[in-house]
């Protein structure tokens, strides 16, 4: 299994990343999926924080059932302009 931590401290992610059967959800900015997750590919290029574990905690996977018990779902995250409000980490010009 795969922890992936989001790379833009201070802006946490809660909530799954589309409605598919591959979600990934997001728990105060960290995830985790299985290895052979597509997700994991993506993270890794994107600069995430990606690491080895054995399991997930008891408390992600129980605030992951409650997001998904409550019906409510975002699919995003506030918005802010780099550019106006430039901030560390923001990698605008980051290869792909």
């Amino acid at each position: 299994m795969r922890k992936l931590t989001g790379t833009a401290p201070g802006h946490l992610v809660n909530g799954p990343t589309n409605h598919s059967g591959e979600a990934v959800w997001f728990v105060n900015g960290v995830t985790y999926v299985a290895d052979n997750h597509p997700f994991v590919e993506y993270a890794t290029v994107r600069g995430y924080t990606v690491e080895t574990v054995a399991s997930a905690p008891a408390p992600y996977t129980a605030a992951v059932q409650a997001m998904k018990d409550s019906g409510v779902v975002t699919l995003s995250s506030p918005l802010r302009d780099g550019a106006v409000d430039p901030q560390p980490g923001d990698n605008f010009n980051r290869p792909r």
